[in-house]
């Protein structure tokens, strides 16, 4: 199957693997009894500009996955009902849903302004996920 997408930055991951999955007719095997520990929280820094650009990735590879495997959606509509849900948060004053909309408006703005985008890309070490 070949390792992770790099287009794809911390979100979608399992997804590209279930859709990399299906294309080869492999079958996918649900392990019930199975338990993960996930240390949530801990890939990303915590303050408010490492919210926006982590939802501002997630909202990146979203759009990659979808045009990956020509899964529809609208950008234009998605920002647009961002738009208003910040609107919204910004009235009631939801400081920390205004962050991640905010990083998703970034997010599909870009998808948006670049159609042909293949996936994320980091800009810089401020981006990378701390380790």
């Amino acid at each position: 199957m070949g390792g992770f997408d790099e287009g794809i930055f911390l979100y979608f991951e399992d997804d590209d693997l279930s859709h990399r999955l299906r294309q080869r007719n492999e079958q996918m095997i649900l392990v019930s009894d199975a338990h993960a520990i996930h240390d949530v929280g801990n890939s990303v820094e915590r303050s408010a500009l490492a919210r926006i650009h982590r939802h501002r990735a997630k909202a990146q590879s979203e759009v990659y996955l979808r045009r990956k495997y020509k899964i529809p959606f609208k950008p234009g509509r998605a920002f647009v009902q961002s738009l208003a849900k910040a609107s919204f948060y910004c009235l009631t004053l939801n400081r920390d849903r205004l962050l991640n909309t905010l990083g998703r408006l970034l997010g599909l703005s870009e998808a948006i302004r670049n159609p042909t985008a293949s996936g994320y890309a980091l800009k810089s070490d401020r981006d990378r996920p701390v380790r």
